[in-house]
């Protein structure tokens, strides 16, 4: 940015933020269809996002494609 507009640029209004995300998985009929998750990162090479599962009996990170987020 400092290239550009010529003054520093300030960082110090960046914020690290949680998104609770809800991947989309298909499994049988009558078992779940989202699980709640996390947002971790976005995945350049797949094209995809990475998140943690927020089940605490199986809580692990993977990589999806198709993902909702809850923007309230």
């Amino acid at each position: 940015m400092e290239v550009w507009s010529g003054r520093s640029t300030n960082y110090g209004n960046m914020n690290v933020f949680v998104t609770l995300a809800f991947s989309h998985v298909k499994k049988n009929k009558l078992e779940a269809r989202i699980e709640r998750c996390i947002l971790i990162e976005y995945v350049k090479d797949m094209k995809g996002y990475k998140v943690l599962r927020l089940d605490p009996r199986e809580a692990r990170c993977f990589v999806s494609k198709d993902i909702t987020f809850n923007k309230t």
